[in-house]
């Protein structure tokens, strides 16, 4: 036995009976909507191989024919009818026949067969539209490296700093607290380099705030590529990376403790791997007592790493 989804044309706009040898025009033009419609309906699903369309003797109408078996395409006529699927594609074709249907004169009648029962789904056609689901875009973040000339920094209550990256066409406008806007409006017309947090908030509305700044290229290039490796990176040897990065430092005398807090500042956020802020952590611990200045800073990352844990523990 098979499940059924069937679309009749009763009458035509003057109450008369239509039959195959008797179709007014306006009729033909439903049928071919309802059998365009059931035909894309069908070949949304995987396997269509086992779906069939027929048409009734003596009668107009279109009807999806499928096994009973056929769970996937059961439970989502289900959800189609109730407002639950969450194709866009299948719920426009439902939209298509509801329209064709609430259009013109002609009477029509819906039936759902399952398993033997049929449903009249008439007055669901007739009744509230069929909505499309709106497209939820998940916020999306990522530290981002930006370089550019700098023509504009401050304002009044809402702070920001202005790039102008002449090369890639971009103007970038970055977030900032008063401190941040005074120390780089200092260089005012000249080249700076960022990193920043790029906040997705839909994809043509894109946000950056400052996490730091760099004042040679080449140590900006430094931490872009450090950054990059890191992110590239899907095995556990990434962390080994971040490890000998902080390692070589402390053990280079013409460095300072400011690069260490550099690395701490760029990766104090609440969405980057934790691995990362973990090891971060655990590397720089035994060294607390004898690195000056590094303590709040550490402290700063450590209530980031504990926010991110259901334990609350680093």
């Amino acid at each position: 036995m098979s499940n059924e989804l069937r679309i009749e044309i009763i009458q035509d706009s003057n109450g008369e009976h239509v039959s195959l040898d008797n179709i007014p025009l306006d009729a033909a033009e439903s049928l071919q909507i309802f059998i365009e419609s059931l035909t894309k309906l069908a070949k949304t699903f995987p396997d269509s191989s086992d779906i069939k369309l027929k048409l009734e003797n003596n009668s107009i109408d279109a009807c999806l024919v499928y096994k009973e078996e056929n769970k996937i395409i059961t439970n989502e006529i289900d959800n189609l009818l109730e407002n639950k699927s969450d194709s866009n594609v299948r719920i426009k074709i439902f939209k298509d026949i509801q329209e064709r249907i609430n259009l013109n004169g002609l009477e029509y009648k819906v039936i759902l067969k399952n398993q033997g029962e049929e449903k009249d789904l008439t007055e669901k056609f007739k009744g509230k539209k069929f909505s499309l689901r709106r497209r939820k875009f998940d916020k999306q973040y990522a530290i981002k490296f930006i370089e550019g000339n700098l023509f504009a920094a401050g304002g009044k209550s809402t702070v920001n700093v202005h790039l102008d990256n002449v090369t890639e066409g971009i103007e970038y406008k970055v977030a900032c607290t008063k401190p941040q806007a005074k120390k780089l409006n200092q260089r005012l017309y000249s080249k700076v380099f960022l990193s920043v947090i790029e906040n997705k908030k839909a994809p043509n509305n894109i946000e950056y705030t400052y996490v730091d700044d760099y004042l040679k290229e080449e140590i900006f290039s430094e931490y872009k590529n450090l950054h990059s490796s890191l992110i590239n990176d899907n095995s556990i040897e990434k962390y080994d990376l971040i490890y000998n990065h902080i390692i070589e430092i402390l053990n280079n005398d013409e460095k300072n403790n400011e690069e260490i807090i550099k690395i701490i500042r760029l990766y104090n956020n609440k969405f980057i791997d934790k691995g990362i802020l973990r090891t971060i952590l655990m590397t720089l611990k035994p060294l607390l007592r004898v690195e000056e200045g590094l303590l709040p800073h550490y402290n700063d990352l450590a209530d980031t790493m504990r926010s991110r844990s259901t334990t609350g523990k680093i």
